[in-house]
């Protein structure tokens, strides 16, 4: 039987474990067998990390009439549940000044925000347009003490329009992206939250009343809209809700006819509403549901890598801090290499043969060989 524990451990990453054999070179028959007993692992490796690689994001925040400014997220390393990741963002837009402050509840305001639906069972991100300076007194939000007019929003100030922001989430590879964590993206290029419009413009005219909106009409209901608004010329406080139906304008509502208008045809803006999504693909919240165990001494012709010597699922419920306990009901002996020598190495990976990054090195590895009988 072999032991390996901490004192095995080589390099920084807690991944690779090697034995060496107390008197050097060590003779393995033809025929030798081995397996794993038992294994011990503490689930301590990061989901989200610079080191898998999933660790970016970009928010594009409404400048102007239609500009974005460009804002790269990088992720500090840690072991994120979606509830988590997003109070990160939080205090990611208060560093930035990319929030407001609701006097009515006594809390901050965000723009961005990303939850569990338990509904579905997915993630759910939620956009909400950014108002102008004309219409923030109707929304309620106050600029947080000691921002100016001008110095929130990261000192862009307010945009000219009222536009939604953007996320956008790196294209999806074989190596997990901050998109399989949240289960948004695609395999053929960055995926944006909201889409960018591609569409046709719509057409939409109202009549007036006194200063006041009192009809909307469709004229051209246009194409490829997800979340439009819709602004008035001359006038204050008019808000006007959109239906849209497979990106089609199908229906109005005026909520607030607002003040001091004259007759016209009303700047639709593609993304100036609200923005609601649920995930797309299943959502990880670990990068990690099974654990490979290769070992150097092994031989195995039925596996691909030939030097897998064991595989087992993480047990449903682990998480992160979790001692990972396994040991084989059936005996799982692979075929050791003839030889003789010095060591072994023992290396720890994931389902898809990604090497494990752990930030625990108290693994417990019991190994048994089986030498062919003497004849």
């Amino acid at each position: 039987m072999l032991v390996l524990n901490n004192n095995n451990n080589v390099g920084n990453n807690n991944n690779t474990y090697q034995y060496n054999f107390t008197k050097g070179n060590f003779s393995i028959p033809e025929s030798t067998e081995i397996m794993i007993t038992n294994i011990q692992i503490p689930y301590s490796w990061f989901n989200i990390s610079s080191l898998i690689g999933n660790n970016e994001i970009v928010f594009l925040f409404p400048t102007g009439a239609s500009q974005y400014q460009y804002n790269l997220i990088i992720i500090p390393d840690g072991f994120y549940t979606t509830t988590t990741l997003n109070y990160y963002f939080q205090s990611w837009m208060i560093s930035k000044g990319y929030y407001l402050f609701n006097s009515t509840t006594g809390e901050n305001y965000y723009f961005l925000n990303i939850s569990y639906n338990t509904s579905s069972y997915d993630n759910q991100i939620l956009l909400f347009p950014v108002p102008t300076i004309a219409t923030l007194s109707s929304t309620g939000l106050t600029l947080p003490s000691g921002y100016t007019i001008t110095t929130i929003f990261n000192g862009y100030g307010f945009p000219t329009t009222i536009r939604t922001p953007f996320l956008q989430i790196p294209q999806l590879k074989t190596t997990p992206t901050i998109g399989n964590f949240l289960g948004f993206g695609s395999t053929t290029g960055t995926t944006d939250l909201p889409p960018i419009f591609a569409g046709t413009p719509a057409n939409i005219t109202y009549t007036v009343s006194a200063g006041i909106i009192n009809t909307i009409s469709i004229v051209n209901a246009g194409s490829g809209y997800n979340n439009p608004s819709i602004s008035f010329t001359g006038g204050t406080g008019a808000i006007v809700n959109l239906t849209v139906e497979n990106g089609v304008i199908v229906g109005t509502s005026i909520i607030n006819g607002g003040t001091g208008y004259t007759a016209g045809t009303a700047t639709i803006t593609p993304n100036g509403g609200a923005y609601s999504a649920l995930s797309t693909i299943t959502p990880q919240g670990s990068t990690v549901n099974s654990l490979v165990i290769r070992c150097s001494l092994v031989r195995n012709n039925v596996a691909n890598p030939p030097d897998i010597l064991d595989s087992f699922s993480i047990p449903a419920g682990s998480d992160f801090g979790a001692n990972i306990n396994y040991s084989p009901n059936v005996e799982k002996f692979v075929k050791a290499t003839e030889g003789t020598f010095n060591n072994f190495v023992i290396t720890i990976w994931d389902q898809n043969l990604n090497p494990i990054y752990a930030n625990d090195n108290n693994v417990l590895i019991t190994l048994l060989m089986r030498f062919p009988s003497k004849k």
